[in-house]
């Protein structure tokens, strides 16, 4: 993966920061480490989508896939 932020990384960290969660609490929150959310919002690491979606639905959002 490059090093350079693509818009899911963008809009990931929005969404945490919004709901006043910082990277620590929501590994907390997820069983994760935090430094894994902290690599994946710089653009660094890709997590499964399954660990994305862990975040997401703690943060109270939901991954909706959908024909165009």
């Amino acid at each position: 993966m490059s090093k350079q932020k693509d818009w899911m990384q963008v809009e990931f960290k929005a969404l945490r920061i919004e709901s006043k969660l910082s990277q620590k609490a929501l590994a907390g929150l997820t069983g994760t480490a935090a430094n894994t959310i902290h690599n994946f919002e710089e653009g660094k690491s890709s997590p499964s989508i399954k660990t994305v979606e862990k975040w997401l639905n703690e943060l109270g959002y939901e991954i909706d896939i959908h024909p165009k």
